[in-house]
């Protein structure tokens, strides 16, 4: 137990029962490393050991026979006991993973509501009065994300279409001149926000400015 504590160094992503497919994306992603993702994935076994087996063999069998344990452990440890309790009795990390993918994500009928329910929303969204262009494509970038999770392409093209189409007339002069000057197929994302962000601040600049005045 001590050496898999120093492999997962500070410990895996907690999951409370809340916001499931963010953390199954990093929960992936912090077993992959360890060579521990496969038996979760596939619930694969080592090949049996050859006839006289050398020590060498011997000893990546026995290593390879303790990853199903230790992915166990991992998956024990990133959970709150409030989801613990639900899979106490399950011996294997797959039947596991699979136990709580199902609980929490849903079957497949449940994640086509979602998926509509998460699509409605991100077509019906709008920026708020007050709000900056931070706040509002980080809404929109985190129910995008929920979309994607749930296994449903959604590319940054119609994500930055999103934004051009629904900011306020107050930033209609930027985004002509983006749209003039860079095919939306090949702006990225960043530089999209970084544009936006640099207009925002000349506009707040210019107002400070006429307050003065």
């Amino acid at each position: 137990m001590a050496l898999l504590s120093e492999q997962i160094g500070s410990g895996p992503p907690r999951f409370d029962g809340n916001n499931y497919h963010l953390w199954a994306f990093r929960m992936e992603a912090y077993l992959e490393p360890l060579n521990l993702w496969e038996v979760v994935e596939l619930d694969s076994n080592p090949p049996p050991l050859p006839a006289n087996p050398t020590l060498n063999q011997i000893k990546i069998h026995d290593e390879a026979k303790q990853r199903k344990p230790k992915a166990l452990t991992c998956i024990h440890q990133a959970v709150f006991e409030a989801v613990f309790t639900r899979i106490i009795n399950i011996k294997f990390p797959k039947e596991v993973w699979d136990k709580l993918k199902l609980e929490f994500e849903g079957n497949d009928r449940v994640k086509s509501v979602n998926l509509r329910t998460f699509r409605r929303e991100f077509d019906l969204m709008k920026m708020k009065e007050g709000e900056s262009v931070k706040e509002y494509t980080s809404r929109l970038l985190d129910v995008a994300n929920k979309i994607r999770f749930l296994g449903q392409d959604f590319s940054d093209e119609n994500i930055i279409e999103k934004i051009l189409a629904s900011l306020p007339m107050k930033y209609e002069s930027k985004i002509s001149a983006i749209e003039e000057s860079i095919d939306p197929k090949t702006l990225g994302i960043s530089e999209l926000m970084s544009r936006l962000y640099a207009f925002e601040k000349r506009l707040s600049i210019r107002n400070e400015e006429d307050d003065v005045e």
